[in-house]
């Protein structure tokens, strides 16, 4: 009989989790959510809690060898996009505090060594109006440059 092998591979998952409190004077129940990121096989089994950002993230995105994340947060009220280890250690602000004041930052992605960032910055120019604008950046932050005016959703 031959035996075949299977290879699972693992992948990142973001969810939301819940912890529950009642208080002690009323009978109302308060439910708090909270995003983990957590390494998953593809066939659902062997979850593992890898982080719980804090503060919480709103996006998550893995470079393509796995060892690196990207996320965005809000630092002071204003977006910024992050990469750290899988773990969440080592956090490095990538944006930096004035980019930008008031844009959104997303649609990010790694170039495939993981060296390179690229990423979308929306920008409001009105009622119903967004600017979009791709920008390069080094993984530890360093020259930060503009690639296209007008483009977003880099790949």
């Amino acid at each position: 009989m031959k035996r075949s092998a299977t290879s699972l591979a693992s992948a990142l998952l973001v969810v939301a989790v819940s912890g529950s409190a009642t208080g002690a004077s009323t009978a109302a129940t308060e439910t708090a959510y909270r995003a983990g990121i957590y390494s998953v096989r593809e066939d659902g089994t062997d979850r593992q809690l890898i982080a719980l950002p804090d503060p919480p993230v709103s996006s998550l995105i893995r470079s393509p060898g796995g060892r690196l994340i990207l996320f965005t947060r809000e630092v002071d009220g204003v977006p910024a996009l992050f990469a750290a280890e899988r773990s969440g250690a080592n956090a490095v602000r990538l944006t930096p505090p004035d980019f930008h004041a008031g844009a959104y930052v997303g649609g990010a992605s790694f170039s495939p060594d993981g060296l390179t960032v690229a990423f979308t910055s929306y920008d409001s120019c009105g009622f119903r109006c967004v600017r979009s604008n791709l920008y390069l950046v080094g993984r530890y932050a360093s020259d930060l440059r503009l690639v296209a005016e007008g483009a977003s959703e880099p790949s």
